[in-house]
């Protein structure tokens, strides 16, 4: 069963549109809506073009991707970009948003099968916060006692 948000999701990763996908494998811009959106399945001799055009292999188009893959990570609205016209600038925001998005999800992904050492710094660094917090509520109680005397000798 060909997967249609896997071609979506690669076709959008390499900035391309659906117009000009259409134009590099052949069909019509309706077929390539038809394939994202699983109203119509591809031929096999279509996918093979899609698999060499992107550079996977064509078991990428009938196999589910992680949910790792799959959560926005990426917040909108924190991509920055510039544009002379808005249509422009929103066609590029929504590449510029699953790109971001993509590669934060890939590189969590790759984390989550990497184990890191402790590393001593961040302890040394979180008994230093801890000594700071407790000299502080130290200073600020020895500021009150002194505030406590200095109004009973006025009194």
């Amino acid at each position: 069963m060909f997967i249609g948000s896997n071609l979506e999701s690669i076709r959008m990763l390499n900035g391309l549109s659906r117009k000009e996908l259409s134009e590099k494998v052949d069909v019509s811009e309706q077929a390539i809506w038809q394939y994202e959106v699983k109203n119509m399945m591809p031929e096999i001799n279509k996918i093979y073009d899609l698999s060499k055009l992107f550079h996977v292999k064509t078991s990428y188009f009938i196999s589910e991707q992680p949910d790792a893959f799959k959560q926005n990570s990426v917040d909108k609205h924190s991509i920055a970009f510039r544009a002379k016209s808005y249509k422009v600038s929103t066609k590029l925001l929504n590449k510029q948003h699953h790109q971001a998005n993509y590669l934060s999800n890939f590189t969590n992904y790759l984390l989550s099968y990497v184990k890191s050492p402790v590393m001593p710094i961040f302890e040394l660094i979180n008994q230093l916060e801890d000594f700071i917090m407790s000299a502080g509520d130290m200073i600020e109680l020895k500021s009150s006692r002194c505030v406590q005397v200095s109004v009973e000798r006025n009194y």
